[in-house]
């Protein structure tokens, strides 16, 4: 593991609260969603990417931790759907 890495999941085990650390690191991990922290709620928050906003839309979460991991498996067991393979202009078949 990068030490790069080991510090990027560190700084996911503070506790709850607005950790500007844990914030970059959510979104240096999982660059097409936008997670925040909700101060009126005490509670991390994620929007999923645009892919996903038919099936999951919003997460929550008490940790920054707790927030990765949901995200995580979304991202393992939610795939992306496919693009159609588009072939180049004058090919045949």
């Amino acid at each position: 593991m990068s030490s790069t890495l080991s510090l990027a999941t560190e700084n996911l085990r503070h506790e709850p609260g607005d950790d500007p650390r844990a914030l970059r690191t959510l979104r240096l991990r999982f660059p097409d969603w936008r997670p925040w922290y909700g101060h009126a709620t005490g509670r991390w928050w994620a929007l999923s990417p645009t892919r996903y906003h038919q099936r999951i839309g919003l997460l929550e979460a008490d940790t920054p931790a707790e927030l990765a991991a949901r995200m995580q498996h979304i991202e393992d067991f939610h795939p992306t759907p496919s693009r159609p393979t588009r072939r180049p202009t004058g090919t045949l078949g």
